[in-house]
């Protein structure tokens, strides 16, 4: 089975991306990423471009061989291992509804298409071209948190709960395909926006994994459709981010990637 990887160069992607390599280390894989170390947009809060860069800098650590061993046992590798790992280059998929894009698409051929933290929608040309479909891990409980950076906009409401959602893609809609699975976990307001992000990806890319080989059995997916909705969450703007802070929220402060790392290696 030919199997396409859709993300972005984030660590959060990384880890995610990495952790499906690892899983599905038996088929034929692909990386495709929508973009790397895009410019803030002028109107945007200066935070997000801070953590931008921060995501940046520790997929530029992995590529780096660092933080060396620790990494590998748990499974988390830089995007140029895994370029070695599948056999492929990691290539660039910033256009996927374009004659280039389609074109690209249609040359790799996949049997399913994987997203996880990709940044362009897919147009229904763009989905017909695997067989087996496209499914997404959204960073958000849907349908409760669609949209943008899901689990800030969870810690800011002080919900209970955040976590992950493996779906379908199976129109443009953003977050509205049929659910395949929820992943809950207990939002730690304790740890940083990223650190509970990276938190998700252990727990919902073991639930991509098992979709995958369940597709390739050749057994199909239960999905629930989701209810109408017109609640959908926006980059986070000035002012939510002040609300943030005051709340005593964080959202990041770069040490991040080694306290995942510890907790991941307390656990073997």
């Amino acid at each position: 089975m030919r199997i396409l990887l859709l993300g972005h160069r984030e660590i959060a992607s990384n880890l995610g991306i990495s952790l499906l390599v690892q899983g599905l280390h038996q088929f034929d894989l692909r990386i495709a990423l929508s973009g790397a170390g895009e410019e803030a947009h002028p109107d945007h809060p200066s935070e997000l471009a801070e953590l931008n860069k921060i995501e940046q800098s520790m997929c530029d650590a992995l590529d780096e061989g660092l933080p060396g061993t620790a990494a590998a046992r748990v499974g988390l590798f830089g995007f140029k291992d895994l370029a070695k790992q599948t056999g492929h280059p990691v290539e660039l998929l910033s256009s996927p509804n374009s004659k280039d894009g389609l074109e690209k698409l249609r040359n790799w051929a996949p049997d399913l298409i994987l997203s996880l933290r990709y940044r362009k929608i897919l147009y229904e040309e763009a989905i017909a071209q695997p067989t087996l479909g496209v499914l997404n891990l959204h960073s958000g409980l849907l349908p409760r948190f669609r949209g943008v950076m899901a689990t800030f906009h969870a810690m800011l409401e002080g919900t209970e709960k955040i976590g992950s959602t493996l779906h379908r893609i199976s129109n443009r809609g953003i977050d509205t395909g049929g659910i395949i699975q929820s992943f809950p976990l207990t939002a730690s307001p304790g740890r940083s926006y990223l650190a509970n992000v990276l938190s998700l990806y252990t727990r919902g890319c073991a639930g991509m994994v098992n979709a995958a080989l369940t597709l390739h059995s050749g057994n199909s997916l239960k999905t629930k459709e989701q209810p109408s909705t017109d609640s959908y969450y926006r980059l986070p703007s000035t002012e939510q981010i002040k609300q943030f802070k005051r709340a005593g929220l964080q959202l990041c402060h770069g040490r991040e990637l080694d306290e995942f790392l510890a907790l991941e290696l307390a656990k073997i």
